[in-house]
């Protein structure tokens, strides 16, 4: 595809909207393809805009294509796909539009482009809207992002996995609160690059160790860990129930995220099984993060009420 514009373009923007239900159905089908996905409720009806975004000219056929199979598979409606470029002269001001500084608990999360001063007592997450996968806006994010602000004074040097790392967001943040090395693990190369070079970026320097796997593949992710961090999905997340408990310290945390609040029975029954107990859940939107303890000794535990709705 190419447009009619003759000034240089710095990237392409697919924006297409979902029921809120399909939103990681079709946010999944771009990972590893386009350079950045974000998604964001526009209605009160439960409708969500997806934006995928290309520095290379996207191949539109391939993009339908995609979109028809993750409809077809969820019973969804084929969405309908609006494509722009951006010229470089416009990119600056358009991904300040997009991405203005925010803050979630303690953090203050914002790109390259913001000058300005962190607010006093916060943690300065900087992260590039224009490659990240997950800038902390997202429901899911900012739920991890609210439960690692939570967990901040419960060990002084912990043994931190974030597991489908991303950007690195959480990682990074895990590495600024406790100032500990961080791994940060994805089964995409691109996102572990992403990760790293946000470390560097946030002055972590080798803090953050990228590790390429799919799940716990790689044998370099054995462990044990104090916390896990996962904001994938609600499926991949049951699968992976068994190994991320098995590498849980006793006493340590998984935090899970990526799922909707509808799904949460579903995980929270796959983490049972494996002795672990529901600490405390934060919702965002239609968006649920659960914070799970693996007591000493492991097996059954009794459920712990103690939610946080933000």
């Amino acid at each position: 595809m190419s447009g009619g514009d003759a000034r240089p373009i710095a990237g392409w923007f697919v924006d297409f909207d979902v029921p809120v239900e399909a939103v990681p159905a079709f946010s999944d089908a771009f990972d590893g393809v386009a350079d950045a996905v974000t998604s964001v409720e526009v209605e009160a009806d439960r409708r969500w805009r997806i934006e995928v975004f290309f520095r290379a000219d996207p191949d539109l056929r391939a993009i339908e294509e995609a979109l028809a199979l993750v409809a077809e598979g969820g019973g969804w409606p084929v969405p309908k796909i609006a494509i722009r470029a951006e010229p470089v002269a416009d990119w600056v001001q358009a991904t300040y539009r997009r991405f203005p500084p925010f803050r979630v608990g303690r953090f203050y999360i914002h790109g390259s482009h913001t000058q300005e001063p962190a607010p006093p007592s916060s943690v300065r997450l900087t992260i590039e809207a224009a490659v990240a996968f997950g800038s902390g806006e997202h429901g899911s994010t900012s739920g991890c992002l609210l439960a690692v602000d939570r967990l901040a004074t419960r060990w002084k040097r912990p043994r931190v996995l974030d597991l489908g790392c991303g950007s690195g967001i959480l990682g990074i943040a895990a590495a600024k609160v406790w100032r500990v090395p961080v791994v940060g693990a994805d089964n995409d190369p691109v996102a572990v690059r992403t990760a790293v070079e946000n470390a560097r970026i946030n002055g972590l320097g080798r803090r953050l160790r990228g590790i390429v796997s799919t799940g716990f593949g790689n044998p370099r992710l054995a462990g044990p860990y104090d916390l896990v961090l996962a904001n994938i999905l609600a499926n991949p997340l049951v699968r992976l129930a068994r190994p991320i408990a098995a590498r849980l310290a006793p006493g340590g945390r998984a935090v899970l995220a990526g799922l909707l609040v509808g799904q949460e029975r579903l995980v929270l029954q796959a983490y049972r099984r494996q002795g672990l107990a529901l600490e405390r859940r934060v919702r965002r939107g239609d968006w649920s993060t659960l914070v799970l303890v693996k007591k000493n000794g492991g097996g059954r535990t009794r459920r712990r009420k103690s939610q946080l709705e933000v």
